[in-house]
Protein backbone atom coordinates (compact mmCIF):
# COMPACT_ATOMS: atom_id res chain seq x y z
CA UNK A 1 0.00 0.00 0.00
CA UNK A 2 2.03 3.50 -1.41
CA UNK A 3 1.65 6.07 1.20
CA UNK A 4 0.52 3.94 4.30
CA UNK A 5 2.79 4.46 7.29
CA UNK A 6 2.50 1.63 9.47
CA UNK A 7 4.35 1.89 12.72
CA UNK A 8 6.94 -1.34 13.17
CA UNK A 9 5.90 -2.89 16.31
CA UNK A 10 8.61 -2.28 18.37
CA UNK A 11 8.12 1.36 18.75
CA UNK A 12 4.29 0.81 19.25
CA UNK A 13 5.27 -1.21 22.52
CA UNK A 14 7.81 1.41 23.32
CA UNK A 15 5.04 4.40 23.43
CA UNK A 16 3.04 2.23 25.29
CA UNK A 17 5.69 0.98 27.71
CA UNK A 18 6.72 4.80 28.31
CA UNK A 19 3.08 6.24 28.67
CA UNK A 20 2.51 3.18 31.37
CA UNK A 21 5.37 4.53 33.16
CA UNK A 22 3.87 8.26 32.96
CA UNK A 23 0.65 7.09 34.24
CA UNK A 24 2.15 5.90 37.43
CA UNK A 25 4.46 8.37 38.40
CA UNK A 26 1.48 10.54 37.84
CA UNK A 27 -0.46 8.48 40.15
CA UNK A 28 2.25 8.16 42.92
CA UNK A 29 2.77 11.90 43.03
CA UNK A 30 -0.78 12.70 43.11
CA UNK A 31 -1.58 10.34 46.00
CA UNK A 32 1.91 12.27 48.15
CA UNK A 33 0.17 14.99 47.61
CA UNK A 34 -3.30 13.76 48.81
CA UNK A 35 -0.80 12.60 51.81
CA UNK A 36 0.68 15.23 52.65
CA UNK A 37 -3.23 17.44 52.62
CA UNK A 38 -4.44 14.06 55.32
CA UNK A 39 -1.89 14.90 56.48
CA UNK A 40 -2.21 18.30 57.32
CA UNK A 41 -5.71 18.06 58.18
CA UNK A 42 -5.40 15.93 61.07
CA UNK A 43 -2.15 17.47 62.51
CA UNK A 44 -2.48 21.18 62.03
CA UNK A 45 -1.20 22.06 65.75
CA UNK A 46 1.34 19.76 65.50
CA UNK A 47 2.50 20.78 61.87
CA UNK A 48 2.43 24.58 63.61
CA UNK A 49 3.96 23.49 66.58
CA UNK A 50 7.27 21.93 64.58
CA UNK A 51 7.26 24.75 62.64
CA UNK A 52 7.84 27.40 64.74
CA UNK A 53 9.67 24.82 67.69
CA UNK A 54 12.44 24.46 64.72
CA UNK A 55 12.13 28.04 63.39
CA UNK A 56 11.39 26.67 60.01
CA UNK A 57 9.97 29.21 57.69
CA UNK A 58 10.11 26.85 54.87
CA UNK A 59 7.85 24.37 56.50
CA UNK A 60 5.32 27.46 57.83
CA UNK A 61 5.44 28.85 54.12
CA UNK A 62 4.52 25.73 53.15
CA UNK A 63 0.93 25.71 54.98
CA UNK A 64 0.35 29.07 54.19
CA UNK A 65 -2.31 30.59 51.62
CA UNK A 66 -1.93 32.67 48.76
CA UNK A 67 -1.95 35.47 50.58
CA UNK A 68 -1.71 35.94 54.24
CA UNK A 69 -2.69 38.71 56.87
CA UNK A 70 0.73 39.10 59.17
CA UNK A 71 0.88 41.72 62.35
CA UNK A 72 4.48 41.13 63.85
CA UNK A 73 4.38 43.46 66.88
CA UNK A 74 1.69 45.46 65.79
CA UNK A 75 2.46 46.47 62.09
CA UNK A 76 0.10 44.79 60.04
CA UNK A 77 0.11 43.76 56.20
CA UNK A 78 -1.17 41.74 53.89
CA UNK A 79 1.55 39.01 52.47
CA UNK A 80 2.05 37.03 49.13
CA UNK A 81 2.89 33.16 50.76
CA UNK A 82 6.57 33.94 49.69
CA UNK A 83 6.85 37.15 51.26
CA UNK A 84 5.26 35.85 54.11
CA UNK A 85 7.73 32.56 54.49
CA UNK A 86 10.74 35.69 53.68
CA UNK A 87 9.50 37.87 56.69
CA UNK A 88 9.25 34.58 58.98
CA UNK A 89 12.63 34.10 57.81
CA UNK A 90 13.93 37.19 59.13
CA UNK A 91 12.18 37.23 62.38
CA UNK A 92 13.23 33.59 62.94
CA UNK A 93 17.00 35.01 62.71
CA UNK A 94 16.28 37.93 64.95
CA UNK A 95 14.01 36.13 67.22
CA UNK A 96 15.72 32.05 67.42
CA UNK A 97 13.30 29.55 68.84
CA UNK A 98 14.14 28.39 72.35
CA UNK A 99 10.24 26.63 72.78
CA UNK A 100 6.20 26.35 72.36
CA UNK A 101 3.91 26.50 74.41
CA UNK A 102 0.22 26.04 72.93
CA UNK A 103 -2.48 27.25 74.59
CA UNK A 104 -5.71 27.06 72.83
CA UNK A 105 -7.14 25.30 69.53
CA UNK A 106 -10.36 25.11 68.49
CA UNK A 107 -11.62 23.88 65.25
CA UNK A 108 -14.74 24.37 63.23
CA UNK A 109 -15.96 22.90 60.06
CA UNK A 110 -13.96 25.61 58.18
CA UNK A 111 -11.10 27.03 60.63
CA UNK A 112 -9.05 26.34 62.69
CA UNK A 113 -7.74 29.38 65.73
CA UNK A 114 -4.46 28.23 67.22
CA UNK A 115 -3.17 30.44 70.42
CA UNK A 116 0.18 29.68 71.61
CA UNK A 117 3.24 31.27 73.39
CA UNK A 118 6.98 31.18 71.41
CA UNK A 119 9.80 31.41 73.67
CA UNK A 120 12.87 32.92 71.98
CA UNK A 121 16.09 33.14 72.78
CA UNK A 122 16.24 36.50 72.77
CA UNK A 123 15.14 38.78 76.02
CA UNK A 124 11.33 40.00 75.66
CA UNK A 125 10.28 35.81 75.34
CA UNK A 126 7.53 34.64 75.44
CA UNK A 127 5.58 36.46 72.78
CA UNK A 128 2.11 35.50 71.90
CA UNK A 129 1.17 33.80 68.97
CA UNK A 130 -2.19 33.70 67.15
CA UNK A 131 -2.77 31.62 64.18
CA UNK A 132 -6.24 31.67 62.01
CA UNK A 133 -6.37 29.01 59.54
CA UNK A 134 -8.77 27.84 56.87
CA UNK A 135 -9.82 24.94 54.93
CA UNK A 136 -9.23 25.34 50.88
CA UNK A 137 -10.58 21.82 49.50
CA UNK A 138 -8.79 19.78 51.55
CA UNK A 139 -5.81 21.39 53.18
CA UNK A 140 -6.20 23.71 55.97
CA UNK A 141 -4.30 26.70 55.24
CA UNK A 142 -2.75 29.75 57.18
CA UNK A 143 -4.85 32.67 56.39
CA UNK A 144 -3.87 35.22 59.03
CA UNK A 145 -0.58 34.98 61.62
CA UNK A 146 -0.17 37.68 64.86
CA UNK A 147 3.18 37.63 67.14
CA UNK A 148 3.07 40.32 69.89
CA UNK A 149 4.82 40.81 73.51
CA UNK A 150 3.41 38.49 76.27
CA UNK A 151 0.54 39.37 78.16
CA UNK A 152 1.20 36.32 80.39
CA UNK A 153 2.95 37.23 83.79
CA UNK A 154 5.37 34.49 85.04
CA UNK A 155 4.48 33.95 88.41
Amino acid sequence: MKGTFLAPMSYLMDMYRHSLIGLCVGVLLSSMVVDRFAWAQDSVPAALEHAFAEGDARALGGMMAASVDVSLFGARKRYSRNQARLLMESFFSSWPPAGFEMVDASRSASGWFIEARYNSTRPGSPLQLFVRLRRQNTAWLVKELILEASQHEDP
